[in-house]
């Protein structure tokens, strides 16, 4: 994910070409991605929300993908909590089937 140069307020959106692989799979797409800095605490965060094609059907693997990455600082000097959440429909039953391999 490249950060647009010169984004330094709270809230920022834009759209992303984003991408995801695993195995035989290797799927490219739009999103709507968010970033969110929660202020002095030091508390960050990135969503990114597919966007659908044509017609509103979202084109390749996935019927619908939506990841989210919280950053806060850890409880010692120089660490950080990372989480990692990731909500997603496939479109298939043979990709839902090759995805519950790795998911």
């Amino acid at each position: 994910l490249r950060i647009p140069r010169g984004l330094h307020e709270q809230r920022a959106n834009f759209e992303a070409e984003l991408e995801i692989g695993f195995r035989l799979f290797n799927e490219r797409y739009v999103s709507d991605v968010t970033l969110v800095d929660e202020g002095p605490g030091g508390r960050k965060s990135v969503t990114a929300e597919a966007i659908a094609g044509e017609g509103g059907v979202k084109a390749g693997l996935f019927e619908r993908l939506v990841s989210a990455w919280r950053f806060e600082p850890g409880s010692r000097p120089g660490e950080c909590v990372v989480r990692f959440d990731v909500d997603f429909k496939v479109n298939s039953i043979i990709h839902a089937q090759a995805v519950g391999l790795f998911f």
